[in-house]
């Protein structure tokens, strides 16, 4: 690859970093306009992948909305925890809603693939003020 590829690629999107409310760095994946009046995305990759999981998903729609791809707590960029607690699936769903919270995002298109679904799908409950809708 040469090194403007890389640059190219690295320019699709900010690379931001979050605070979960114990303090942990979530690593954030951002691409299009935060200022787009369209509802943004938010993708949730499976337990064991990350981000780059969405990458052309990610592209495909930068162009219309905003989209944001996270690295779950002790994947991909995000460190991890040696503490197992934070790792059980309500405790993950609220990294997902401090990320929302952090990025501003009032409301969000929500999906996700494997583990990313079931936290998709479980945060569906929120209700219309905070989630459009979930896959």
């Amino acid at each position: 690859m040469s090194a403007g590829a890389s640059f190219e690629r690295s320019r699709a999107f900010r690379e931001r970093s979050v605070s979960a409310r114990d303090g942990a760095a979530l690593y954030v994946r951002d691409y299009g306009d935060g200022l787009s009046p369209r509802v943004p995305l938010v993708c949730l990759p499976g337990f064991t992948r990350d981000s780059r999981d969405f990458h052309a998903l990610a592209l495909r729609h930068a162009s219309s909305r905003r989209v944001v791809c996270p690295d779950l707590r002790g994947r991909g960029r995000s460190p991890r925890d040696a503490n197992p607690a934070p790792y059980a699936p309500a405790a993950l769903l609220e990294d997902v809603l401090d990320m929302l919270d952090a990025l501003g995002l009032q409301r969000a298109i929500v999906l996700g693939a494997s583990f990313g679904g079931f936290l998709a799908m479980s945060s569906a409950p929120l209700g219309p003020a905070r989630s459009r809708g979930s896959s």
